[in-house]
């Protein structure tokens, strides 16, 4: 069991399982360099809507 696991005693614990879509599930096959590029892009968007 998870507490056996986890070594947790005298804790009530309850573990909740879910399933769903991954938000970054976009990123998975990209490459390091496509990420990094794209973080940047993000970045410079960024910036410029703050500069208004």
């Amino acid at each position: 069991t998870f507490r056996k696991v986890l070594k947790v005693r005298g804790t009530p614990m309850r573990f909740e399982f879910r399933s769903g879509n991954n938000p970054f599930d976009n990123m998975a096959g990209a490459s390091d360099k496509e990420k990094a590029k794209k973080r940047e892009l993000n970045r410079t968007k960024e910036a410029r809507k703050s500069r208004r």
